[in-house]
C-alpha cells in the first residue's frame, strides 16, 4: 500500500460503516466563472480564538426561500458544514466531521508540526489564494436566477477561478486498504475545476485507527500529492455516545440489507414508514428530499423507460460533447467566439479607433446608410438613416409643414444621434429620474452646457413627440395577417442582432438564453399583453423579450419579443419553450455547412454562418419541458438547464428523483449534500431520421432538491468540493461547498443575460413618455451600448489584432465609456468625417472640394509639423520676435464698407493681415485695435499671431484641427496655458 499518493475520492461512511464512494472523475480547471447556488456555511473567527461564531439562541437558523424549485438557502449560527475544511494563516487547520454536532472539533497549533510540515500547509495556503479571483459579476436575484433569491448569498460567497498557468496536474489514483476505498472528496479552486487537494471523508470507526487526513497536491511531484501527518490533523467522528437509533419495529429491515446503491451514510439515508405510530410498517429508505433508488431488473441494470440510473458518478467514455469539453477544460478555448477582423479593418477600424466610443457605438447601430456609406459590401443593415425617413415620412403624411399643419423642419441622421446623445449623457449624469427638461434651465444645479449646446429644449421635444421607428401605414395592423404587436419598436432589436453578427467571424458555441425586461407603467397594444403587470420581478409592470447571447460575450444572437399572439408551433404549449423554438430555428440557419457559399461571397442582410457546431445552450426552468428537450436532441442541439419540479420527465417516477423540500437546519440534510448526484442517462434514437441524442438528468440536493436537465451537453458527472474563502490575515478560512460538473456547467453559462442586465441598468436611460414603445426602444438603446462596449473590450485585450491592443491601465472602464460616447454624439457632424460613410452624406459633399480633401479625425492640439510649417518664413503667421511682428502690423488692410469674419473669435470686422493669407490665397480677416461694435478691445490679431495661442482659434479649430465650428469656444487663460506648453515642447523638438 502506497500512503505517499492520494486514492480515488469517495464519500463519507455514515455511522454505521458503510461505504459512500465516487467514480474517479478528472478534474481541471475552467476559463469563465458563474456563480454557485451553494448555500454553503459561513464560519467566522472572533478574535483570532475561535473559528465559529455561536448563536445565542443555540444555533437558530437564517433561511431564505426561493420562488423557483423550492430551494432554501440555510445558514446556521454556530454551526459548520460537515466535510468542511478549514486552514487558518497561524497554522490551525480544521474540518469538521461529517456527522459532527456544532461545536465538535480539534484544532492543529502550528506548535506542534515541524518545519516542513508548518511549511507545507503555508505553502497551500498561497496556492489556494493564487487560484482563487473575485468574480463581482452575476445574475440580477430575480425569479429566472437559479434558486431565486439564494443568488444574493452566492454573489457574495462566491468566486472566480480564473486561468492560472502551471496549474497542478489531476491526481486519480486508487488504493485500498482492509479491501476497502478509503473516502476521499475532491477539492478545486473557487468556482471551477482546479484540483487543489483531497479530503479523507472516512469516520473515525472505518479508518481502523487512522486519523482524517488532508492530500494537497504538491508543486514537487507531478504524480502524486503530499501528505500532512495525520496525527497532526484530528477530526472527530460521531460524538463520544452516540448510538444509531434503533428499528421502530420488526418490520423495519437491518440497514446492511437495505438497497443503497449509493453506499449512502445511515446519519441521512433513513426508513420511512406508513404512519407516525411505532406499529406503523416500513416503506422504504430515502434520503432527505424523499429520493429511493430504482431497482435493480433482471440484467443487474436499474433502469426504468429507458433511464438508466448512476448513484457513484458516471461518464461517457466517448466524449461526444462540447468538443469533448472535460473538468480539466470545461470552456475550451475552440469554442470561444470572436469579431471579424478584416470586417473591422473594411469599416475603417485602426488603432486610433480604441479612443473613439462612438466608432464602436455606430457599429452595432449605424448612422451612415451601409448600402451608400461608400465601403464595398459593407455587410451592416442602417439604423438612423432608417429612423430619420419614418419622421420625416411620418410628418409628411400628417400634413405638418404644409398648408394647414405646424411648422416643421426635417430631421437628418445627425441630428437623431444627437438626441440619443443627450439621452446618454444625462445618464452618465447619475439620470434625472424623468425630469430631463431641468438639463437646459441654467438656473437649476442640473444644468449642462453641452447638452444646451448639442440643441434646444423645444427641437428636442419635439424630436422626441415626432420619433417614429416603423411606417404605420404600411404594418399589418390589429386583425390582419403578419400582424406584430411589437412592430412600433422592433427595427432597433433587429439592427442590434444582425449588425453583431454581420462583424463577427464566429459566435460562441456556448449559448445563454434568458429574458431582458423593460418598465413601463402605461398600456400597451390591446390585446397583446405585450406590457402589464411582471410577477417575481424588479420591475412590477412592463415588458419582456428573450434574447440569446455569447456565453462569453454580450453578444445578442436572437430575440423574441413576449407576447400572447405569438402562434406555438405543433405540439408546444408553454411561452418560454415556444419562444426558444423560434430562437433555435433562427440560429440553424447561421450554422456553418459545406453547401456555404466560399468565405468572402457578399450575403448582405442574410444571416451570416457564424456557428461552427450548434450550440449548447443555458436557460433556466422557464425554457424547458420534455417536448422541447426531444426537439433539441431531434436538431442536434444541446442544452443545460434547471428543471422545476412540476416538469420532470414524465417517464421517470418522481419517488426516484430529489424532489421533496427539506427540513430547514437539518444536520442529515447538510451532510446528504457531500453524496453524488442521481444520474439518469436515456440514449434516444429518432425512428424517422435515425438521429442519436442524449438526455441526461442530474438530481441532487444543495440547499433543498434540484434537477438539471441536458441533452447532448455532458461528458462525466460527479461530485467534487469547491473551495471558498473568507476573511484575511489571522481571521483567513477556507471551506468547501458541494458541486457536480452539471451544477458548474450551468452556472459559468447562464448569467450572462442577468450581466447585461446589471450593465443595461447602469445606463440609467429614461425620460417620462405617453408613448409605450420608447421604453423598449431606449432599453434597446442601452443593450446597444453595452454590447458596443464588450466589443471594444475585446479589442482591446489584443488577442484577435496585436495593434489594437490596450493597456490594462489605459482601457476605459463602463462609465468612461459612456461619458466619451455621449460627447462624441452630442457634437457628432458628418463635416468631421471621423466615421466611415460620413463622406458620402450631403452636408460633406455640399462643401467645397479642397476643404473636404483635408478632412480628418478630430484632434485636441496641433501637430509639431503644422508648428514648423507656421513658422518657416518670414512671412509665416507665428511671430517670434517683434521684427517680424511689425511687418504684420505694417501690411494691416481696413475695409471702409463689408466686414469680415474674423478667423480667430468668428466675428464680424473691418482689419485684415495683409500678409497672412488663408487657402484661398486671400487676406486673414482679424480684429485689431477695435474701438467699437461686438468686437470692441478683442486683441485676435495678437492671438493670432502668437505661438502660445496657435491651434486655439475658431479657425484653427476646424481647418487644422478638423474640430466643428459650432462647438468652438474662445480660448481661456488655463487653455491658454496650457497650450503654451505644448508649443515650447514643440519647439524644442523642432
Amino acid at each position: 500500500m502506497n500512503n505517499n499518493r492520494p486514492p480515488t475520492p469517495n464519500l463519507a461512511r455514515g455511522s454505521d460503516g458503510t461505504s459512500n464512494t465516487s467514480g474517479g472523475s478528472r478534474l481541471g480547471t475552467r476559463r469563465g466563472a458563474s456563480s454557485s447556488t451553494s448555500g454553503g456555511t459561513r464560519t467566522t473567527s472572533s478574535g483570532g480564538s475561535s473559528l465559529q461564531r455561536r448563536s445565542t439562541s443555540g444555533g437558530s437558523s437564517l433561511q431564505r426561500r426561493s420562488t423557483s424549485g423550492g430551494s432554501s438557502l440555510e445558514r446556521q449560527g454556530g454551526l459548520r458544514r460537515p466535510g468542511e475544511v478549514v486552514v487558518r494563516d497561524d497554522g490551525t487547520s480544521v474540518m469538521s466531521s461529517m456527522s459532527s454536532p456544532p461545536g465538535i472539533e480539534r484544532q492543529v497549533h502550528a506548535n506542534d508540526l515541524s518545519t516542513e510540515e508548518t511549511s507545507a500547509i503555508l505553502r497551500h495556503d498561497e496556492e489556494v489564494r493564487l487560484s482563487i479571483e473575485f468574480d463581482m459579476t452575476g445574475g440580477d436575484g430575480g425569479d429566472s436566477d437559479i434558486e431565486g433569491d439564494e443568488f444574493t448569498f452566492h454573489h457574495q460567497a462566491m468566486v472566480d477561478a480564473g486561468d492560472r498557468s502551471g496549474s497542478t496536474p489531476i491526481v486519480n489514483i486508487s488504493d485500498e486498504y482492509d479491501g476497502k476505498l478509503k473516502g476521499y472528496l475532491r477539492l478545486t479552486g473557487q468556482g471551477g475545476n482546479n484540483v487543489v487537494g483531497h479530503m479523507n471523508m472516512l469516520d473515525d470507526e472505518d479508518r481502523d485507527g487512522h486519523e482524517r487526513s488532508v492530500f494537497l497536491s504538491g508543486d514537487d511531484s507531478e504524480s502524486s500529492g503530499r501528505r500532512i501527518d495525520p496525527k497532526k490533523v484530528k477530526i472527530f467522528g460521531p460524538p463520544q455516545g452516540y448510538i444509531p437509533p434503533q428499528a421502530r419495529n420488526d418490520s423495519e429491515p437491518k440497514f446492511e440489507d437495505v438497497d443503497n446503491p449509493g453506499d449512502w451514510s445511515r446519519f441521512y439515508y433513513k426508513p420511512a414508514f406508513e404512519g407516525r405510530s411505532k406499529a406503523a410498517p416500513y416503506k422504504h429508505h430515502c434520503l432527505p428530499t424523499g429520493a429511493i433508488p430504482v431497482p435493480v431488473n433482471a440484467e443487474g441494470e436499474r433502469k426504468i423507460n429507458g433511464w438508466e440510473f448512476h448513484y457513484k458518478g458516471w461518464e461517457n467514455p466517448e466524449m461526444p460533447y462540447r468538443r469533448g469539453a472535460t473538468t480539466n477544460d470545461l470552456m475550451p478555448k475552440e469554442m470561444r467566439g470572436c469579431v471579424d477582423v478584416d470586417i473591422l479593418k473594411k469599416l475603417g477600424m485602426d488603432k486610433g479607433s480604441m479612443k473613439d466610443p462612438l466608432f464602436f457605438y455606430q457599429l452595432i447601430l449605424p448612422i451612415c446608410d451601409p448600402l451608400r456609406s461608400g465601403i464595398e459590401d459593407d455587410p451592416r443593415m442602417g439604423f438612423y438613416t432608417e429612423v430619420e425617413k419614418f419622421t420625416n415620412m411620418s410628418k409628411a403624411e400628417s400634413g405638418a409643414g404644409g398648408t394647414y399643419g405646424h411648422r416643421w423642419k426635417q430631421t437628418d441622421a445627425a441630428e437623431l444621434t444627437r438626441f440619443d446623445g443627450v439621452l446618454i449623457r444625462d445618464g452618465v449624469l447619475g439620470g434625472s429620474q424623468g425630469g430631463l427638461h431641468r438639463r437646459w434651465d441654467k438656473e437649476c444645479k442640473c444644468h449642462h452646457d453641452d447638452i444646451c449646446k448639442s440643441m434646444t429644449f423645444t427641437r428636442y421635444c419635439e424630436l422626441k413627440r415626432a420619433l417614429k421607428l416603423c411606417h404605420n401605414g404600411s404594418s399589418p395592423q390589429r386583425g390582419e395577417e403578419g400582424y406584430d404587436p411589437a412592430y412600433k419598436y422592433d427595427l432597433i432589436y433587429n439592427r442590434i442582432v444582425h449588425n453583431c453578427n454581420a462583424i463577427s467571424k464566429y459566435a460562441d458555441e456556448n449559448l445563454t438564453v434568458d429574458e431582458t425586461t423593460w418598465g413601463y407603467c402605461g398600456y400597451g397594444e390591446a390585446g397583446s399583453k405585450i406590457c402589464g403587470r411582471l410577477t417575481g420581478k424588479k420591475k412590477p409592470k412592463g415588458g419582456q423579450t428573450a434574447i440569446a447571447s455569447d456565453a462569453g460575450w454580450c453578444r445578442p444572437r436572437a430575440y423574441v419579443h413576449r407576447h400572447k399572439l405569438h402562434v406555438y408551433p405543433p405540439g408546444f404549449t408553454r411561452e418560454g419553450c415556444s419562444e426558444l423554438h423560434q430562437m433555435l430555428s433562427k440560429l440553424k440557419k447561421m450554422v456553418i455547412s459545406e453547401d456555404d457559399p466560399p468565405p468572402g461571397t457578399p450575403q448582405l442582410h442574410t444571416p451570416k454562418r457564424i456557428y461552427r457546431n450548434r450550440p449548447t445552450v443555458s436557460a433556466d426552468n422557464y425554457f424547458i419541458d420534455d417536448k422541447m428537450s426531444a426537439w433539441i436532441g431531434e436538431n442536434l442541439f444541446g442544452i443545460v438547464a434547471t428543471t422545476p419540479r412540476n416538469f420532470l420527465p414524465k417517464d421517470i417516477k418522481h419517488q426516484y428523483l430529489q424532489k421533496e423540500k427539506t427540513q430547514p437546519g437539518s444536520l442529515e440534510a447538510k451532510a446528504a449534500r457531500f453524496s453524488n448526484p442521481i444520474v439518469a442517462v436515456k440514449n434516444v434514437v429518432v425512428p424517422e431520421t435515425g438521429v442519436k441524442y442524449q438526455r441526461v438528468l442530474v438530481s441532487f440536493q444543495s440547499t433543498s432538491s434540484c434537477n438539471i436537465q441536458t441533452v447532448n451537453a455532458l461528458n462525466e458527472c460527479n461530485l467534487f468540493a469547491e473551495i471558498r474563502e473568507r476573511g484575511k490575515g489571522k481571521s483567513k478560512r477556507y471551506w468547501g461547498i458541494e458541486m457536480n460538473h452539471a451544477r458548474r456547467l450551468y452556472l459559468s453559462t447562464y448569467g450572462q443575460i442577468d450581466n447585461i442586465d446589471f450593465y443595461i441598468k447602469s445606463t440609467n436611460l429614461f425620460y417620462c413618455t405617453w408613448k409605450y414603445w420608447h421604453a423598449p426602444k431606449n432599453h434597446a438603446i442601452a443593450l446597444a451600448i453595452v454590447t458596443a462596449y464588450d466589443i471594444y473590450r475585446e479589442c482591446a485585450q489584443g488577442e484577435v489584432e496585436p495593434d489594437w491592443k490596450v493597456e490594462k491601465k489605459d482601457m476605459m472602464g463602463f462609465h468612461k465609456f459612456r461619458e466619451k460616447l455621449s460627447d462624441r454624439m452630442l457634437k457628432y457632424t458628418p463635416k468631421a468625417t471621423s466615421l466611415p460613410g460620413d463622406e458620402a452624406m450631403r452636408a460633406v459633399t455640399a462643401m467645397p472640394i479642397s476643404a473636404r480633401a483635408k478632412r480628418g479625425k478630430e484632434s485636441s492640439q496641433v501637430t509639431s509639423d503644422q508648428f514648423k510649417k507656421a513658422k518657416r518664413f518670414q512671412t509665416s503667421r507665428l511671430c517670434g520676435d517683434l521684427n517680424k511682428f511689425c511687418k504684420h502690423v505694417e501690411s494691416i488692410v481696413r475695409l471702409s464698407n463689408k466686414p469680415r469674419i474674423c478667423a480667430f473669435c468668428g466675428l464680424k470686422t473691418y482689419t485684415m493681415c495683409g500678409i497672412c493669407k488663408d487657402e484661398d490665397k486671400k487676406a486673414v480677416p482679424l480684429h485689431y485695435n477695435s474701438t467699437k461694435g461686438e468686437g470692441k478691445g478683442m486683441q485676435c490679431f495678437y492671438m493670432y499671431h502668437n505661438d502660445s495661442c496657435f491651434g486655439l482659434g475658431k479657425n484653427d479649430s476646424t481647418r487644422i484641427l478638423n474640430g466643428v465650428k459650432s462647438n468652438w469656444e474662445f480660448p481661456t487663460l488655463n487653455e491658454i496655458r496650457d497650450n503654451s506648453g505644448h508649443v515650447r515642447d514643440l519647439s524644442s523638438t523642432s
